[in-house]
């Protein structure tokens, strides 16, 4: 186990074939502001994004670069214009152009991803070239994830030789420019995907209280819908994460380990049999919740993996009954090899919450009023961003 540290992000390209044929108010509207939101959902400080436009021939209209302020994602993008939209496609050397070009050079210690997003086939299709390239790219470690539009490319030549080479999820369709930006579970797809193209190995273990008059609607609607967005957002069936979920109130009780699901739909679906009434309970007491964790989730034989970070997320809206000297002490001690993110809202006791939190506290610590704060809040979704490497 180790405690979550700073580490290298990622330089995604998207590399974009729009045919002369998209409309202008689709051009705008929908697919460059698709491109806004996703790389408004990353940490934009850190990541480098750049966008390439190819028609027969390639084009740079992005360098890639990170964004010291999100809003200033929306400014560089507005100036690519319609005009760059082109009549033929040929994606080899689109490829070719990215690898050799724009990665080329590009700092080695940032893993590369590109996202191509096309709505017409290339006009001729050398399977083995093409094939080559594909190959290429990924024995330098680039990950790529496709998203065609409309019927024309779905399941084309060029689409079945990205998926032979970066596996059958690397591939989606969408109708119209218009599910781009209007269909949520799109940009949770691609947002996700650019988390998997740097996704570091992490422990995730998140325990969850409220009081046991809490109405149901702020369990529904708050707690299982922000636990659902993060659970919709790691990458589970790659191994590069593991999910404990724990519920602690007067007691502590472990849902299921680390270890126990290695499926992103086997998660999911033991997460949804977790009773609403399940994370309710008439008391709340830290301490027994930190030394279950200790004996009983963060251990080799229930999941926990040497050398690879632990991230444990704590979610209450309530004061606990523990001594909060001895809360302060054994917390102490389990921030030594773990990272503990704490989160309050209703009645929580800020000072646990800063006694549990990590270091620096403005990372690791939110203290929110009111329930809708856990899915509303920008600030609790920039912390989550930076500090738990999700989208949501």
């Amino acid at each position: 186990m180790k405690a979550i540290s700073d580490s290298d992000e990622a330089e995604i390209v998207f590399l974009v074939h729009a045919s002369k044929k998209t409309t202008t108010k689709d051009f705008k509207n929908n697919l460059i502001q698709y491109i806004i939101g996703i790389i408004q959902r990353a940490d934009t400080t850190k990541n480098k994004f750049g966008v390439v436009m190819y028609g027969d021939s390639p084009e740079v209209v992005l360098k890639l670069t990170s964004f010291p302020k999100a809003k200033l994602v929306k400014k560089a993008l507005k100036k690519i214009k319609p005009n760059k939209r082109s009549k033929r496609a040929d994606l080899l050397k689109a490829l070719s152009f990215v690898r050799e070009q724009v990665f080329n050079g590009d700092d080695p210690n940032l893993p590369n991803g590109i996202v191509l997003i096309r709505d017409q086939k290339s006009k001729r299709v050398d399977d083995n070239h093409l094939g080559t390239e594909l190959s290429l790219l990924e024995a330098s470690g680039t990950n790529l994830f496709q998203i065609g539009i409309g019927q024309q490319v779905e399941n084309d030549k060029e689409s079945e030789l990205v998926t032979n080479t970066f596996g059958d999820d690397s591939v989606t369709n969408v109708g119209s420019y218009g599910e781009l930006s209007n269909s949520p579970e799109v940009v949770k797809l691609l947002s996700r995907k650019i988390r998997s193209f740097h996704q570091e190995e992490i422990d995730l273990i998140i325990a969850v209280h409220t009081q046991h008059n809490t109405a149901l609607k702020n369990v529904k609607k708050h707690i299982q819908v922000l636990l659902k967005d993060i659970l919709s957002a790691v990458d589970i069936n790659s191994g590069a994460v593991q999910v404990s979920i724990v519920t602690f109130g007067a007691k502590t009780k472990v849902h299921f380990p680390l270890n126990a699901f290695n499926k992103d739909k086997k998660l999911m679906k033991a997460f949804k049999k977790i009773k609403r009434k399940e994370y309710r309970s008439k008391g709340s007491d830290l301490m027994t919740l930190l030394t279950t964790l200790e004996s009983d989730v963060l251990t080799p034989h229930s999941g926990d993996r040497q050398g690879v970070e632990n991230l444990i997320l704590v979610i209450t809206d309530s004061a606990s009954s523990s001594d909060l000297n001895m809360l302060k002490q054994k917390a102490e001690e389990m921030k030594k090899g773990n990272t503990i993110f704490a989160i309050g809202v209703d009645s929580a006791n800020e000072d646990e919450l800063k006694a549990l939190a990590s270091s620096p506290e403005n990372e690791f610590f939110y203290n929110g009023k009111k329930y809708d704060d856990l899915t509303k809040s920008p600030e609790l979704r920039e912390q989550m961003i930076r500090n738990v490497k999700i989208f949501v």
